[in-house]
């Protein structure tokens, strides 16, 4: 569903056993409509208009999870994603002092300690 000019998401909640989805390159500006897809390993929300990752916090078996370039300001929606294992998370609106207290991005914009992230969530 890669680089469809989608805006909504519809209908992937009846995917119960989907392990990867790609939705780079779309319209989307929020993430929802995912919860029930608890098989779900790997996600990319890659160049969207995405603001509001609060619709992750059910995807408990996330290991990789690509939300490079979009509009994100607030981390809390990775709250509970224990076995993420990547996250690409650079080219957002995400406060610099923020990004240092949970360990930092390189310049690709992957975070250097993605759990680290996760247990930040935990306490705020």
């Amino acid at each position: 569903m890669y680089g469809n000019q989608i805006n909504r998401l519809n209908g992937l909640d009846k995917l119960k056993n989907l392990k990867v989805l790609y939705l780079s390159d779309n319209l989307l500006t929020e993430i929802q409509g995912l919860n029930r897809l608890k098989n779900l390993e790997i996600l990319s929300f890659e160049e969207n208009k995405v603001r509001e990752i609060s619709g992750l916090s059910e995807l408990k078996n996330l290991r990789i999870l690509n939300l490079y370039d979009n509009r994100i300001i607030d981390i809390k929606g990775l709250m509970g994603l224990n076995k993420l294992k990547t996250l690409r998370i650079g080219k957002n609106p995400i406060p610099l002092e923020l990004l240092e207290k949970v360990g930092g991005i390189d310049y690709e914009g992957y975070a250097l300690d993605p759990l680290k992230i996760v247990k930040y969530c935990l306490t705020k």
